[in-house]
């Protein structure tokens, strides 16, 4: 649209050059009133602009751009055309020259008449160009603008599709399965090997521990403690040879028993005695405790 609107303009700009240059022809001389626009003025107007375009567009593309290449070639035919209006306007201002003057300018008039005339041609072209290029590029944005409009569809339809495709890949898989146990199937009867093997019960974890057996080792310990006890007691007893009594006396000596002295003890001592009596029926009822708790504790955690 931008392309559009300029060559609009170049076009009402030529076209009032065409119809300056006609009026200059019809009259003879140039037309000096105020209200008339001299042509020089007018194309070296059109040449700034054309100059400051130039350098907006060199600000962001190369000069090999196309819209860069194309102002050029405006520059070249407005300066063309200034060189021309040049000349027809010093022509128009020579009162005093000669006839064979006079008689070259309508040759020169008509010639840039004719370079005007011919770049509104190729004006008239660029604007057909731009609107068919306008048309185009506006068919194009329907017809995208339609296929956007058909996402929501095409979106459901890729949806049903995925749908489809799951279900269609989960039984390909069970069929596929099917086909693999068949396979192993006819491999097992060829080679008579027809068992089947298939599992019925899936594997658990045990209830209680298989190892180690605690109330088996705990009895054992106990056992060997009491054997170990008894043997330390028999042991210890073997070698004390004190004589307790009447009868250790008589099989130690041969010769007959004349006197017995009983056991005398004095308070201390019995009382020592009492003690070590009641420590030892105390240790003895903490340890069955003890020993008690822990079968109990080990029992529990097995």
């Amino acid at each position: 649209m931008t392309a559009l609107e300029r060559a609009r303009a170049q076009q009402a700009y030529l076209q009032s050059l065409v119809s300056q240059y006609e009026e200059i022809a019809s009259s003879g001389v140039p037309v000096s009133n105020s209200s008339t626009v001299n042509p020089v003025d007018t194309m070296r107007a059109e040449l700034t602009r054309l100059q400051n375009e130039r350098a907006d567009l060199l600000a962001r593309y190369t000069s090999k751009y196309p819209d860069v290449v194309k102002i050029d070639q405006q520059i070249k035919e407005t300066l063309a055309l200034e060189a021309a209006a040049n000349k027809v306007s010093v022509s128009g201002k020579d009162d005093s020259a000669k006839d064979a003057s006079d008689q070259a300018k309508p040759t020169v008039r008509d010639s840039a008449v004719a370079q005007l005339k011919s770049q509104l041609k190729s004006n008239q072209i660029e604007i057909d160009n731009d609107v068919a290029d306008q048309k185009d590029i506006q068919s194009r944005i329907e017809r995208l603008q339609g296929q956007l409009n058909l996402t929501p569809v095409r979106q459901q339809q890729l949806a049903d599709l995925e749908r489809n495709y799951e279900q269609s890949k989960k039984n390909y898989d069970d069929l596929l399965a099917k086909e693999n146990d068949s396979e192993l199937a006819t491999s097992l009867i060829k080679r008579q090997q027809g068992e089947r093997f298939r599992i019925i019960d899936q594997p658990s974890l045990p209830t209680k521990p298989a190892s180690p057996a605690r109330i088996k080792v705990s009895l054992v310990g106990l056992a060997a403690g009491l054997g170990i006890g008894l043997g330390l007691a028999f042991f210890v007893e073997a070698r004390d040879h004190s004589l307790r009594s009447e009868q250790d006396l008589r099989q130690a000596f041969a010769f007959p028993l004349i006197l017995g002295v009983p056991l005398l003890l004095s308070h201390g001592e019995e009382r020592k005695r009492a003690r070590l009596v009641a420590l030892e029926w105390m240790c003895g009822i903490l340890m069955c405790v003890l020993l008690g708790a822990t079968e109990f504790y080990v029992y529990w955690r097995s």
